[in-house]
């Protein structure tokens, strides 16, 4: 069944293509990839526009219900699920920033996110409010770095613990030492 939804961010020749339904190649690949990246920014742009103008009103009918044409889930993220998909490409957009700093994996998707709630809910909602987001990124494909640069594995995260041992970076015995350590201090 063919998607009749209307063009947004990708046309539906781009969004075939994404899914695998065409094949494009050489200069038109090209061009393709080139345009879906400029449609990229200037949506990111357009929502941040709407996010802070738009009349809250109006984002409510918006998301009421599911527009004439659109696959329901879970083909299509349902608008929650969507907007962790916006977090997650937010972290790409800036994880240049965050290899270049010294500031740990996530301080910048942090801090948009606690300003983003913070803004959405004092001047949208019209309460007061303080956010405050902590965020641990692993990783995948540095967990022989981290095994080799830690010197206290009780530091880690469980998740980061886990992926250890998992990929035989780590034995089960400093694994188990780990959990001590951190169930002594209270962690878990």
């Amino acid at each position: 069944m063919e998607e009749q939804r209307k063009s947004a961010l990708l046309t539906k020749a781009q969004r075939r293509w994404i899914h695998g339904e065409v094949d494009y190649r050489g200069t038109a690949k090209g061009k393709l990839e080139r345009r879906i990246r400029d449609r990229l920014y200037n949506s990111m742009l357009d929502l941040s526009l709407i996010a802070r103008k738009y009349p809250i009103e109006e984002l409510d009918k918006a998301f009421e219900n599911i527009p004439k044409g659109t696959r329901e889930p879970p083909e299509e993220s349902h608008a929650g699920e969507a907007m962790a998909d916006f977090f997650a490409l937010k972290y790409l957009v800036h994880r240049d920033l965050e290899q270049e700093g010294n500031e740990p994996d996530g301080w910048r998707m942090a801090m948009d996110i606690e300003g983003g709630l913070e803004l959405a809910l004092t001047e949208r909602l019209d309460v007061d409010a303080q956010v405050s987001v902590n965020i641990e990124i692993t990783r995948r494909g540095d967990l022989e770095t981290l095994a080799k640069t830690t010197d206290d594995y009780s530091l880690l995260t469980i998740d980061q613990l886990s992926k250890l041992l998992k990929k035989d970076y780590i034995t089960s015995d400093e694994h188990a030492e780990a959990w001590r350590r951190k169930s002594e201090r209270g962690d878990i």
